[in-house]
C-alpha cells in the first residue's frame, strides 16, 4: 500500500533524506500493512521551504480561481471516497461506514471553504491614536 510513496514535497513524491521508514500497523488486527517514509530534520526544512514558496503563489491567486481549485479537491475526494475510506479504516481501525462518513465530511469542508474564499469577513478595531 505504501511502497510507491515517500514524502510529498515540492510537488512530487520523494524518499526521505536518510531513506528511513517506520511500520504502519492496522490497529484492529495488529497486522503490518506497510512502511511509511520517516522524515528527518532536513526533510522537514525542505517541506517548510516548499510550503513558503507555495504560499507566495497562493496568496496572489484570485479568489475565484482559489474557489475552483478547492472545489476540484472536494470533487476528487468524493470520486476516491471508497479508496480513502479503506485507507482510513486500515490505518485508524475505525469501522468502514464511519470512514466513509468522515471522507464525505472532508469533501463537504473543502466545498464550504471553496465558497468562503470569495467572501471577506473581518472586523476593524479602531486605533486609540
Amino acid at each position: 500500500m505504501y511502497s510507491k510513496f515517500g514524502q510529498f514535497i515540492d510537488g512530487k513524491w520523494q524518499p526521505s533524506e536518510k531513506k528511513e521508514t517506520y511500520e504502519v500497523i492496522n490497529p484492529a488486527t495488529e497486522e503490518i500493512i506497510g512502511n511509511a517514509s520517516k522524515a528527518s530534520s532536513a526533510d522537514v526544512e525542505k517541506a517548510l521551504k516548499s510550503a513558503e514558496k507555495g504560499f507566495e503563489i497562493w496568496k496572489k491567486t484570485q479568489p475565484w480561481q482559489r474557489a475552483s481549485i478547492i472545489r476540484n479537491i472536494a470533487d476528487l475526494i468524493r470520486k476516491k471516497n471508497d479508496v480513502l475510506a479503506k485507507w482510513l479504516t486500515l490505518e485508524v481501525g475505525k469501522p468502514l461506514a464511519e470512514s466513509v462518513g468522515e471522507v464525505d465530511g472532508t469533501a463537504d469542508i473543502f466545498e464550504w471553504n471553496a465558497e468562503e474564499t470569495k467572501r471577506i469577513y473581518g472586523q476593524t478595531v479602531e486605533s486609540r491614536f
